[in-house]
């Protein structure tokens, strides 16, 4: 239901072609994630679909992202702003998204399982923290 919609509303944007290819594009990458999403999880691929909803939900907060950048744009007269923001407002956090996804993870040493002495190791599930970082690693 969303997709569809959003592909519909996409052409009744303002700013000409420039933004409704934007947000046209958005409503296809909304539904390539969430699919994505879906089929990882039905695949027990859980790490996957984490990844894929995280994308999903980048996404999908274009709608605050693109009043943020309009907001800023009329604060510093910017004519014109709203077709780029039409793409930076879907892009920008997609790409913050694969960055985090992409960066070197470290744990920090206090949490490093070697900087310990095996008495003080914390059990398996004792803390989140941990468990978080164990699975970024």
């Amino acid at each position: 239901v969303l997709a569809p919609s959003g592909l519909v509303m996409a052409f009744y944007a303002a700013g000409g072609p420039v933004a409704v290819a934007g947000f046209a594009t958005l409503a296809a990458a909304t539904a390539a994630c969430a699919a994505m999403g879906w089929r990882s999880a039905v695949a027990r691929r859980f790490d996957a679909h984490r990844w894929w909803m995280l994308r999903c939900y980048a996404v999908l907060s274009s709608a605050v992202v693109l009043r943020a950048i309009g907001g800023l744009a009329q604060v510093l007269s910017l004519d014109g702003a709203y077709p780029l923001a039409a793409w930076a407002s879907w892009l920008a956090p997609l790409a913050a998204v694969e960055l985090w996804r992409c960066w070197p993870r470290r744990a920090p040493a206090a949490l490093a399982p070697a900087a310990r002495p095996p008495s003080t190791r914390l059990p398996q599930a004792a803390s989140t923290t941990a468990a978080f970082l164990r699975r970024r690693s």
